[in-house]
């Protein structure tokens, strides 16, 4: 029977390089994160009719709701973004 050393070193290649990102890389997520988080309230604002066109068309419920929704997504991704920019950073290892 084979130890544990000799069947990590027989491991196939095809698994790939589980080597860490670079501090750079998690820093460049860490802003593509935020820029979509930005991109869905500027959506938003450009698809969504204001609060009173909706409350006059009786459609205020699921607007706000959409609204909700919309802030509970930018801050899962400004959360998202924290934890990437602390890996990157050397806060924190990931």
């Amino acid at each position: 029977m084979r130890s544990r050393a000799q069947r990590a070193r027989c491991a196939p290649d095809y698994l790939g390089d589980h080597s860490p990102m670079k501090n750079s890389k998690w820093i460049a997520v860490a802003i593509l994160v935020l820029a979509l988080g930005l991109a869905g309230v500027l959506f938003g604002w450009s698809l969504l009719p204001d609060g009173a066109a909706a409350e006059a068309k009786g459609t205020y419920a699921p607007w706000l709701g959409t609204w909700i929704l919309i802030w509970v997504v930018v801050g899962m991704t400004v959360t998202l973004a924290g934890y990437l920019f602390a890996v990157g950073t050397g806060k924190i290892r990931g």
